[in-house]
């Protein structure tokens, strides 16, 4: 039921790695984009031979690719359009520890894609095409490895051009000749080179197709991963993560000094034809000693229908070029195969005064099939010379010969080149040649560089940063908060500015320093700024020396910190979404503008799901009968699966494990992917249900349940939600609460100690008095109890509970209240749920009688409590007037009489009230 089981523009390495992976953060490309999403298997077929004899192994990669296109995807396998659909390849590579080589070891035929489907591997959100024609889009279609390695389906590479995506219908087929039935067209590896000692092995897999190159997007359609190779079994296993949509020569930088740790003395550029495709260009130069220095290049073509015929690296007048010997210029090419037309033969090599050239045997007007870099291929070049390093232009003679749209004949780049002044430079002199930096520390030298950059930071007088060095850092995120560049630790006089682009002009700075005491010390003259950088937007840091100052520094970068949002809220079993009868709840298991991805919280064993990132609900049916449960309308292939218990000793319910739904329920066989499932649920049970994508697919989803009058929680069903008083009565409902309070022996009344199903209120009186708390009103129509605690905190209950009530004999039958004395302006948590399991609706009656207030003195309210009111009270106890009305008992004895004016006289004076 799933496709698994049916089997001239030069960047500087880091700015075209900061851009690479930058593709991924944005949503949407324009018009169809294809990409390499995963990589998740890889077969080994066996070894044979191949059409030289020799032994090979046979080797098939599995892909699953992805649209980040805003347009559906092209997918069609029928006439008279048989070749608008993706033509797949596969490459192995291994990266030499020891020679600090990366070498492309083999490739495959293509693999004919057929049918999309439309998962969500890529991006939660796919809006799928209904026939398997087009890849719907932000959806995924998966290959395995074994799919990937029928022979049947493989075609040559050598009919497709790369740059437009055209390929001719019928494909060519191949022969086999005399190469083994194993091997035939399939990813062949020289066994020799499968063992070669202290190395990392990688593969690699590319989409092309027509829509997505007319669209100018197959500059994304390469991703690689790590595997290793079993020495026993030559078997390789995926290791890491796919690198998406990054080409295998980035590999080099990223895994340069071991697994996962980059070698900054490894440079990338990207060099791209007019009117034609792409290269990439990689470098690392290995100081010998001695004053000789090897000299390592690494050439891909991703893309370029023209092909490289040779590539030229310039040489000064006094160097010397090592030309015998296991130092002798190298060349590596890698194989084509299984009939094939084009030559293997090796390049040839030119030394003269000015350079060195690789060259390709013979040219395209020789012979059309000569032995050229060729689209899908990386070749090596590296030679040994006695001039140390520096920036500067290297070129690619192109092999086919120029058209009216792509009109050039060379492509030059800025790479890593000898020194054309003979003596040693940063290798980041220029802005043109920045090296790509992350967040950390990176330690550096200025010495030799010389000043490239505008007038910058006018500090003291002085207005530019000299023999400055540069560095290109990538903000490939949303987050927009603080950062911090310093060079805190450099001992030298250093001058550090931050621009947006390689400046043209003085005064373009975004940030700019010369000394910054309060950031690296007192006394240091060391630089540091901060600024807020904006989203996925590209950096260059400028730094060099005040007045002339040279030496050796440390660039620290401190990158903005964004907290990430918060996953679903139902991410987890111990948090689930309470569902109600006919209620629809929509949204996804995978990241949103609001949450990350969810994660796996449950090892279930249903719909292989067991890893799978799965989100969580309740459901509390109010009456024994059929529930109706589905996911109608999602596009995650969803798996659901009910249970009883808790958490930690959860039990299935019978039959309630769902993967596809087979066409049954609301969801018919248009949503074959989606769930459904109808069960007897029981009153008053709480049923978690888990809901998970097939095979740790993530995604949009909806959930819907009917039967079983099944209602939501009141607002204020756990503690934490308690719901302020405000009148007198208050109508509530305890359907769908759960129980969040805990026993109490004071509670135990008719043999229980707990309030179940309880919901919370706080109550403030503005008077200190009596308190009365209760449910007596006729409409409260379920057995009730209650408890009321001082203050508002959910903890420690027990030394908290003031008084407590099951039935009040003067409240009715199931009833209850509770009395006590409280204070004005101190908060009380009231407590209301039901005797053993009861639950329903009711009113909750809350009233406070004011203590007796004390003796007032001011008998004549004249706002002053003097001789005046001692006067006043002996007139009314003499049976004079009585304006004020007040009680002339003032000592409250019964009698009005001298005793009264007595009392009066000594509260007056400051006495206490009778």
């Amino acid at each position: 039921m799933k496709k698994s089981q049916r089997d001239m523009t030069a960047c500087l390495a880091a700015a075209a790695l900061a851009g690479v992976a930058g593709l991924a953060s944005s949503a949407f490309a324009t018009g169809p984009d294809v990409l390499v999403g995963d990589l998740p298997d890889v077969t080994h077929w066996g070894s044979g031979v191949n059409t030289n004899g020799v032994t090979v192994d046979a080797y098939s990669v599995g892909t699953t690719s992805c649209n980040r296109g805003d347009t559906p995807l092209e997918w069609i396998t029928t006439a008279p359009n048989a070749n608008r659909h993706p033509v797949i390849g596969e490459n192995m590579y291994r990266l030499d520890m020891t020679k600090g080589r990366f070498e492309q070891l083999g490739q495959s035929w293509l693999k004919q894609s057929f049918t999309a489907l439309q998962g969500t591997v890529c991006f939660s959100d796919c809006q799928p095409y209904a026939n398997g024609t087009h890849l719907g889009i932000h959806c995924s279609d998966p290959y395995g490895s074994g799919l990937n390695g029928d022979q049947s389906r493989l075609s040559t590479k050598s009919e497709v051009n790369a740059s437009s995506g055209f390929y001719p219908i019928p494909f060519g087929a191949g022969t086999q000749g005399t190469s083994s039935a194993t091997v035939w067209k399939r990813l062949q590896v020289l066994r020799s080179d499968l063992q070669t000692p202290n190395s990392l092995y990688f593969v690699s897999g590319q989409y092309v197709n027509g829509d997505d190159a007319e669209a100018h997007n197959n500059n994304n359609n390469e991703s690689y991963r790590r595997v290793t190779i079993n020495q026993s079994s030559f078997d390789a296993t995926p290791v890491d993560t796919t690198k998406r949509e990054i080409p295998a020569i980035y590999a080099w930088h990223d895994y340069g000094l071991g697994v996962n740790t980059p070698d900054a003395g490894v440079t990338i550029v990207t060099v791209d034809v007019i009117g034609d495709g792409r290269f990439l260009v990689g470098n690392k130069v290995i100081n010998l000693g001695n004053g000789m220095y090897r000299y390592e290049y690494a050439v891909e073509n991703l893309n370029s229908d023209r092909s490289g015929g040779s590539f030229t690296i310039p040489m000064p007048s006094n160097g010397t070029v090592v030309t015998s010997g296991p130092d002798a210029p190298y060349f590596h090419g890698v194989p084509y195969h299984s009939g094939d037309p084009y030559s293997n033969a090796d390049w040839n090599v030119s030394v003269s005064s000015s350079g060195i050239t690789f060259s390709s045997p013979q040219t395209y007007q020789q012979n059309v099939n000569s032995n050229a870099l060729r689209w899908g291929t990386m070749y090596n070049f590296a030679f040994v010379c006695n001039v140390p390093p520096s920036g500067g232009a290297a070129s690619i003679h192109l092999f086919k010969p120029p058209t009216a749209g792509s009109p050039i004949t060379d492509a030059t780049f800025g790479t890593i080149i000898p020194s054309p002044d003979g003596q040693f430079h940063p290798l980041n002199d220029s802005c043109t040649s920045a090296q790509g930096v992350q967040a950390g520390t990176t330690n550096f030298s200025n010495m030799n560089a010389t000043t490239d950059g505008p007038a910058e930071c006018n500090v003291n007088g002085y207005a530019q940063i000299d023999n400055d060095v540069w560095f290109v850092w990538g903000n490939n995120s949303a987050c927009t908060n603080p950062m911090t560049i310093t060079t805190c630790g450099s001992d030298f006089n250093t001058k550090l500015a931050v621009y947006s682009a390689c400046p043209t002009g003085p005064g373009t700075a975004i940030a700019c320093s010369d000394d910054a005491p309060s950031a690296c010390g007192t006394g240091t003259l060391n630089s540091a700024v901060t600024f807020n950088p904006a989203p996925n937007a590209t950096y260059l840091i400028r730094v060099g020396g005040y007045q002339g100052a040279m030496g050796n520094g440390v660039l620290n970068i401190t990158a903005p910190y964004c907290p990430p949002p918060p996953g679903p809220v139902n991410d987890s079993c111990s948090n689930p979404l309470p569902l109600a009868d006919g209620m629809t709840y929509s949204e996804s298991t995978g990241t949103t503008a609001n949450h990350v991805a969810a994660t796996n919280d449950y090892a279930a064993n249903c719909g292989t799901t067991s890893t799978s990132p799965d989100v969580w609900f309740s459901y509390t049916p109010q009456t024994t009968g059929t529930v109706a449960i589905d996911t109608c309308g999602s596009t995650l292939d969803t798996v659901i699966q009910l249970y009883t218990g808790s958490c930690g000793s959860l039990v299935s319910v019978n039959n309630s494990c769902n993967d596809d739904n087979g066409g049954a329920g609301p969801c018919g066989s248009a949503q074959p992917r989606t769930s459904y499932r109808s069960l007897t649920l029981n009153a008053g049970t709480t049923y978690l249900i888990r809901m998970a994508g097939y095979n740790g697919a993530t995604g949009a989803y909806s959930i819907h349940i009917v039967g079983g009058n099944g209602v939501l929680p009141p607002s204020n069903d756990a503690c934490s939600n308690a719901t302020a008083i405000t009148a007198p009565a208050t109508n509530f409902s305890t359907l769908g609460a759960s129980t969040d309070g805990p026993t109490h022996n004071a509670c135990n009344f008719n043999g229980s100690n707990q309030i179940t199903n309880d919901i919370w209120y706080t109550y403030t009186p503005t008077q200190s008095g009596t308190l009365t708390a209760d449910t007596c009103s006729s409409a409260t129509n379920f057995n009730t109890k209650m408890a009321l605690y001082t203050d508002a905190l959910c903890t420690n209950f027990d030394q908290r509970l003031v008084a407590c009530s099951d039935d009040d004999a003067s409240c009715g039958s199931g009833r209850s209240r509770v009395t006590t004395h409280v204070n004005a302006g101190q908060t009380y948590l009231l407590r209301v749920g039901g005797f053993n399991g009861a639950s329903g609706s009711g009113v909750l009656n809350v009233n406070v009688v004011p203590d007796a207030p004390a003796c007032d003195p001011d008998v004549n309210q004249d706002g002053v409590a003097d001789q005046g009111d001692v006067d006043y009270l002996i007139n009314v106890v003499a049976g004079g007037a009585n304006p004020t009305g007040i009680d002339p008992d003032f000592n409250q004895d019964g009698v009005s009489d001298q005793g009264d004016i007595d009392a009066l006289i000594n509260v007056v004076a400051g006495g206490p009230c009778p």
